[in-house]
């Protein structure tokens, strides 16, 4: 993964954890999944903005997203972030690093409530 693909991994997630949000009929899921969606925009909008401070302006991001309608969101969101693991390994700065890591995290509170608290 480079970091195009990090950041419309990042997309992605917002865009499925909204879909899934509007249709699961599970409160608390429903609950977790509006967490998501709204705080992943921050938390890649940070990402972004720190990463082009010291590389410049990220174009040429992929043509297509993968809309995952109807998938298992932890399943979904366990593989999402064990690439985002990968992809952390290639970056250098440790303000990066930790910013990523804030992704990990972030995800891993939506698999623990979507797991445990439905």
């Amino acid at each position: 993964m480079n970091t195009k693909e990090f950041i419309t991994c990042l997309f992605e997630i917002e865009v499925n954890a909204h879909i899934a949000h509007l249709q699961t009929k599970s409160f608390a899921q429903h609950t977790a999944l509006g967490e998501l969606y709204e705080g992943i925009v921050d938390l890649r909008d940070s990402y972004v903005e720190n990463y082009q401070s010291i590389y410049g302006i990220v174009k040429g991001y992929p043509k297509t997203m993968e809309i995952c309608e109807g998938k298992d969101m932890v399943i979904y969101l366990k593989t999402e972030v064990k690439k985002f693991r990968e992809y952390r390994k290639t970056i250098m700065e440790t303000e990066l690093q930790q910013m990523i890591d804030n992704v990990i995290e972030f995800v891993n509170k939506t698999i623990y409530k979507l797991t445990n608290l439905s």
